[in-house]
């Protein structure tokens, strides 16, 4: 197809692109207001016939209006037309002149406050939303019992629970006689089981019979908890043990020492 380079911009053009490009230098020519044939004809630098062609065919779609002798803008349906000149003879354009056409768009852009504001939100990534703590929805108490003991002196023990269902509350001694009140105790949270620990002081002898160790309060998260238990065994460094003052007590499991939920 013949190609012919526009003296005004060095826009290669071609036939099929030629119409856009005489309406531009029209459009541009008239935007400052009315202009006469004469004034167009030197604006535009367009042979007569074609300025007058032109013309005609832009009057007749209505993108330009003829009145009393001169020439001017029919409102937004110039301009559409005019964005669509643009991007179409963007298209055209080598390589470096389409860079330097898109910066220039780019710094347009961002120019107005409400597109910068858009094109922040576009380029900051969110960052994520925090974990909310899980909600404490109920609770109950837990007692830990020995029971027919001999010569008691002191106690430790571990009782495992799902820290992802429940945490510990709040821990209340018994009634083992104790010389400083309270007992030992363990509730980091970042472990899955509390320690609790008691012991008497001094050259006396251990305690005989049944004794409330401790009431724990767990704290639940879910309905479907699974309840807590008592670590048997040397297990992460977790080891339930009844002293005498010279010996472990024998322990049989779910006698000598229970874990049982306190009835309400």
């Amino acid at each position: 197809m013949p190609q012919i380079r526009c003296p005004n911009c060095g826009l290669t053009i071609s036939m099929k692109n030629r119409k856009e490009v005489d309406l531009d230098l029209i459009t541009h020519a008239v935007q400052s207001g009315p202009k006469t044939f004469t004034y167009l004809l030197h604006a535009t630098k367009l042979p007569r016939k074609t300025l007058s062609l032109r013309l005609r065919e832009f009057c007749e779609g209505g993108m330009v209006l003829k009145r009393e002798g001169v020439y001017m803008l029919n409102g937004t349906h110039v301009m559409e037309n005019r964005s669509t000149a643009y991007f179409k003879r963007f298209s055209t354009m080598p390589y470096d002149k389409k860079i330097r056409a898109g910066i220039l768009l780019a710094l347009l852009i961002i120019s107005t406050p409400v597109a910068a504001q858009v094109l922040a939100s576009l380029f900051t990534a969110s960052p994520p939303p925090a974990a909310l703590p899980p909600v404490v929805i109920g609770n109950f108490d837990m007692v830990l019992e020995v029971n027919d003991v001999t010569d008691l002196y002191g106690w430790q023990v571990y009782i495992a629970y799902n820290k992802d269902q429940m945490k510990v509350l709040n821990i209340e001694e018994g009634n083992f006689p104790d010389p400083v009140v309270g007992i030992w105790n363990n509730t980091d949270p970042a472990k899955d089981y509390v320690f609790l620990g008691d012991s008497l002081l001094g050259s006396v002898p251990g305690q005989s019979g049944s004794y409330k160790l401790a009431t724990i309060t767990f704290g639940y998260y879910i309905e479907t908890y699974s309840e807590p238990e008592i670590v048997p065994t040397v297990e992460r460094g977790a080891n339930t043990v009844l002293l005498s003052p010279t010996q472990n007590i024998p322990i049989v499991w779910g006698t000598t020492l229970t874990l049982t939920v306190e009835n309400p």
